[in-house]
């Protein structure tokens, strides 16, 4: 029979080994009994398996346990006192007179600015930075800019020309043309943010938040049932006439430039609005606008597109007929008067007349 020697692992648990002889059969049966003092194989290799399970478990337990504990004080600490977000540049100089108190995140990107959610005193507000026009996917045009007023002559013909400063002015322009709107549509009743302060290309404003006081989604962000979608419709449509009665034309509406909170649309974003009475682009202007909206709620009620309120405002508007409460229907019929052909040939005899005398005059000074 072969010779076995016990491991050296018995001395763990303190027993005196002493080398002992196990007769082992060749199927593996113990034939002999055990020596006094020894420990099996078997019951040794039992052993080290829950000894190293043991410690395995530990070692897992200690770590879980501290795992956690460190889980639970970092968000401890967050809740605490959040990392501040790095000021950004624009925005240093509100920091510096007061105007802002910390930059909490940014809010949103868009084709013309980027909006940041700040802290002003006791309140949170949004400070709108606009972009440089070389860094801006919304390009100015004329038929935006037409009728704009500068009061300062030579601002204008720099403007005009192209200069360096002109472009500047412009860019100016530009910006302070969002910043009047807001004031005179806010004085007018109609549904947009408040402004509190602009400076150095820098809009803050009132923050547009929902039931929760999270920001307000967008209009384009929502699915909306069909009583919803017509309510909607009709809150905006309503807007868009108290802001003609205002003089103003948003320009650019749609969808993507409304806000809703906990009481309904919010109208957004208006550096391209137009002076009604001074652009020859208004009449064009409003009716895109409301055909935008139209469009876009015509997915969740598609009897408004059977509606024609844009022609309907402009008839009242150019009538002088259009009020904050005017009552409207969306329907429009255009009426076609006959042309006075007689009153045309007038019109052109007395011109042609107008246009002998003066040249007989010049002929006579001539003399």
């Amino acid at each position: 029979m072969p010779r076995v020697h016990t491991p050296a692992l018995s001395h763990y648990f303190g027993v005196q080994q002493s080398v002992g002889t196990i007769r082992i059969h060749p199927h593996g049966e113990r034939l002999g009994p055990m020596m006094p003092g020894s420990i099996s194989a078997d019951v040794q290799a039992y052993l080290f398996l829950f000894i190293s399970f043991s410690v395995y478990f530990f070692f897992c337990l200690f770590h879980a346990f501290r795992g956690m504990s460190c889980f639970h004080d970092k968000r401890k600490d967050m809740s605490a006192a959040p990392t501040p977000m790095k000021t950004p540049k624009r925005i240093e100089p509100l920091i510096q007179d007061g105007l802002v108190d910390e930059v909490i995140r940014q809010l949103t990107s868009g084709k013309e600015a980027t909006v940041y959610v700040v802290r002003c005193k006791e309140e949170i507000r949004c400070a709108k930075v606009y972009k440089e026009a070389n860094k801006r996917s919304f390009r100015q045009s004329v038929d935006y800019t037409e009728g704009r007023k500068v009061k300062n002559s030579r601002r204008a013909r720099a403007m005009e020309k192209g200069t360096r400063y002109g472009r500047k002015s412009q860019e100016e322009a530009w910006q302070n043309a969002e910043v009047d709107a807001l004031y005179r549509l806010a004085a007018a009743g109609v549904r947009v943010p408040k402004p509190y302060n602009f400076h150095e290309g820098v809009l803050v404003m009132e923050l547009v938040t929902d039931n929760a006081g999270n920001a307000a989604p967008r209009l384009n962000d929502l699915v909306l049932k069909a009583e919803l979608s017509r309510e909607y419709h009709h809150t905006l449509i309503m807007q868009v006439v108290r802001m003609l009665c205002a003089g103003i034309i948003h320009g650019d509406l749609s969808e993507y430039n409304v806000l809703v909170d906990s009481t309904g649309p919010v109208i957004i974003d208006l550096p391209q609005a137009i002076n009604a009475a001074a652009n020859n682009q208004a009449c064009k202007m409003l009716l895109r606008d409301v055909n935008n909206l139209t469009t876009y709620f015509s997915r969740f009620a598609p009897e408004l597109l059977t509606k024609n309120y844009g022609m309907e405002i402009w008839s009242l508007y150019q009538n002088n007929q259009l009020y904050p409460e005017s009552v409207l229907t969306g329907c429009f019929e255009r009426i076609e008067n006959p042309i006075d052909m007689n009153s045309v040939m007038r019109e052109i005899n007395d011109t042609l007349k107008e246009e002998e005398a003066r040249q007989l005059y010049r002929s006579l000074r001539s003399k």
